[in-house]
């Protein structure tokens, strides 16, 4: 860290607190969010060896050093950020700050390098935990789903509402077909953010089971590969039944809209004098919903598809209690012994929940600095 130390040629830590600069209401002060404060906080004290004068009022740390002759209070505040205060009596000192920043910029830029190279050696380690992004993809899901359910309903309320072949009937055939299609992509939503949520689950599932997958080769796997990793498809009906559906949906729908509606041949036509444009093959034409509306695989079928799936992670004690565990949206650690840990609570479903209240509370109470 040589280099930053060139950097902050004109830096000296300040050994003793300034109450004035701390306390002052005349002091100017500056929120940083980026980078964030663990960065800053290595900056300072592990580079720039700084001395910690300890926590305060939903602060972890604060320390005082001179730039330039210009001497400033910086401090952590919760949810990641960090304000740096002076005293603001002289306007030759906005232009110091100016320039401090910039220089914290450049050398937040070299620790984070520095401490990547750390990082991705505890990571081989499988020292590591998974940001929990299940609350988020549910919630994306749960959206498009009751767009989609909702739409239907007005298409059957409009279907009840046709009495004759009048104006009124030819405007409600007219919005039936809009509401078809609104239909359309609400489903190719659902799909899309279903698989998402799929991929995560199937992970998360891989955190808590007792199976030893090293994590790369894990996410290098196949969707389909790492669905049988997790989930025992020859030996239960039930979910070898829901597995073939989920891959028929996914080669079917998934993965033409993933890449944009393209593939080898199927979605190439070629003219043909006297007959227009035609497909390689005229059994593709029914198959995607891209060429119709509900043409193929019918978009009840897929939802309900998906429903089963759902219920039967719902219907397994231990599936249930993680999905549990990531609705509190806990990051999921991917190292044994801790998982082990939770899994102490989970013989009972009462006692793991009473588990989870408990330390949502905690870290709650951690995030706002109460504790």
């Amino acid at each position: 860290m040589d280099k930053i130390e060139e950097i902050f040629y004109c830096f000296f830590p300040i050994d003793k607190e300034i109450d004035s600069l701390f306390f002052s209401k005349s002091s100017f002060s500056q929120k940083i969010y980026d980078p964030p404060s663990y960065i800053i906080d290595i900056l300072f004290f592990n580079v720039l060896g700084c001395i910690d004068f300890g926590p305060f009022d939903k602060i972890r740390w604060h320390t005082y050093f001179s730039y330039k002759n210009v001497t400033f209070l910086i401090h952590d505040y919760k949810f990641g950020s960090t304000t740096i205060r002076y005293e603001n009596n002289d306007s030759s000192k906005a232009s110091v700050l100016k320039e401090l920043l910039k220089k914290i910029q450049i050398a937040s830029k070299l620790i984070d390098k520095e401490l990547r190279t750390f990082l991705e050696e505890e990571i081989a380690k499988e020292n590591f935990y998974i940001r929990n992004s299940y609350a988020n993809l549910k919630s994306i899901y749960d959206f498009y789903k009751d767009k989609y359910i909702k739409t239907r309903k007005r298409i059957a309320n409009l279907s009840q509402d046709k009495k004759s072949f009048s104006k009124d009937f030819n405007d409600s055939i007219n919005k039936e077909l809009r509401l078809e299609r609104e239909c359309q992509y609400y489903m190719f939503s659902v799909v899309l953010s279903f698989f998402s949520l799929s991929e995560f689950l199937l992970i998360s599932l891989l955190c808590f089971s007792e199976k030893k997958v090293n994590y790369i080769e894990f996410k290098n796997l196949s969707w389909d590969e790492r669905f049988i990793k997790i989930f025992n498809i020859d030996s239960n009906k039930t979910i070898c039944k829901i597995y073939n559906e989920l891959l028929e949906i996914r080669k079917e729908y998934r993965n033409p809209l993933s890449h944009g509606i393209w593939a080898q041949y199927e979605h190439l036509l070629v003219p043909l004098k006297n007959h227009g444009l035609l497909p390689i093959s005229y059994e593709i034409i029914g198959k995607n919903m891209i060429f119709g509306i509900d043409k193929g695989i019918s978009m009840n079928k897929v939802l309900n598809t998906f429903n089963i799936f759902f219920k039967y992670l719902n219907s397994d004690q231990f599936y249930r209690m993680v999905v549990r565990y990531l609705e509190f949206s806990f990051p999921i650690p991917f190292d044994k012994n801790r998982i082990k840990h939770i899994k102490k609570f989970m013989d009972d479903e009462d006692k793991f929940e009473e588990y989870l209240i408990r330390r949502d509370e905690y870290e709650t109470a951690v995030i706002n600095r109460d504790i």
